[in-house]
């Protein structure tokens, strides 16, 4: 798939809905950010949202890297896990 061709999730997150495969995580209590290995935020929580004290519309257009002061041990994980 070219970088520019859209993705099924990138379709939801271009209309700033929440892609249906997300909605049991919005129910969690626990913060869950669902990133990209660059650290783009393709979905946040409403957990995450209230810890961060952030509307999940700031979170996911911003790298996820950057609300986090340990943002290089951050990377490493996403990128190991990825």
């Amino acid at each position: 798939m070219s970088p520019s061709a859209p993705t099924p999730l990138g379709a939801f997150q271009a209309a700033e809905r929440t892609p249906p495969v997300f909605d049991a995580l919005d129910m969690l209590a626990t913060m869950v950010a669902v990133v990209r290995p660059d650290g783009e935020c393709l979905f946040a929580n409403t957990a995450f949202e209230n810890v961060m004290g952030l509307s999940r519309r700031a979170v996911q257009r911003s790298s996820l890297y950057d609300w986090f002061a340990e943002a290089g041990r951050l990377r490493d994980t996403v990128e190991g896990v990825a």
